[in-house]
């Protein structure tokens, strides 16, 4: 008897040996009792944060409808982490993994998208503040109606939209990705070019002209007022305001 509890003491110890140098090597972890804690997130214009997990734990994000992670990280030990991530039609939801067990997940959440900032330009109109992968639109403020979706990557982040007219009942731009839309930008329209007025002898010639689009030129006086209204086409992009002598007078001689 004396015998097999000397064996059975000898046996003990050489186990727990072996466990404390497979634990000091890594080679073997303790189990949680129970999964960790559900981590907390909070959502932002494509962007969330994720708090409230162990030190150490890998990070998930998964689709809410299943399949691989779409981001992780692994042994995580700032307080927050904060990731860019656009909208998902189906949402998304967060896990956390400790010694190899893996939280329940969050409740589903779903990022917005961030609103564009849209910049009038000569028959354009620039766009920033914009994912390179979401799809950027023009509509008109009187109906809604879409105008375009077509834009140019000038770089830098810079998306334009080319040969807009300008309107007096206005534009504004949304982004839109995976079923939702940003809020809109400030109402607002293209410009059109300034015009380059050369004197002549009895008549005003005018060149940068927008005649494309039907636009008109007009002749004011200094103080504002309405001097001379009605151009022939002189070819080659130039409008000539020819006067006849009395209306130089009438405009030389009047305040």
């Amino acid at each position: 008897m004396k015998g097999h509890s000397r064996r059975n003491r000898m046996i003990q110890r050489f186990c727990l040996s072996l466990l404390c140098i497979l634990l000091s090597l890594g080679l073997v972890h303790p189990a949680f009792a129970a999964p960790p804690p559900v981590p907390t997130v909070t959502t932002g214009a494509e962007t969330i944060t994720i708090s409230n997990y162990v030190s150490g734990a890998t990070l998930k994000v998964y689709k809410a409808d299943g399949g691989s992670p779409v981001w992780q990280e692994a042994n995580v030990i700032t307080s927050t982490k904060t990731i860019s991530l656009l909208p998902y039609v189906n949402s998304y939801y967060v896990t956390q993994t400790v010694s190899g067990e893996e939280s329940t997940n969050t409740p589903f959440f779903n990022p917005s998208l961030r609103t564009p900032i849209a910049t009038a330009g000569i028959r354009a109109i620039d766009v920033t503040n914009v994912s390179g992968n979401t799809t950027v639109e023009l509509h008109r403020v009187s109906n809604g109606s879409l105008v375009s979706t077509t834009v140019s990557n000038q770089g830098g982040g810079v998306y334009r939209f080319e040969n807009v007219i300008p309107d007096s009942s206005l534009y504004y731009v949304v982004q839109t990705y995976s079923g939702q839309t940003s809020t809109n930008t400030p109402f607002l329209t293209s410009k059109l070019n300034t015009p380059i007025a050369t004197g002549g002898a009895e008549y005003v010639d005018v060149t940068n002209v927008d005649t494309d689009i039907g636009a008109v030129i007009s002749l004011y006086k200094s103080d504002g007022t309405l001097a001379f209204n009605s151009s022939t086409n002189q070819g080659n992009g130039t409008l000539r305001l020819q006067m006849s002598r009395q209306v130089l007078v009438t405009m030389l001689t009047r305040p």
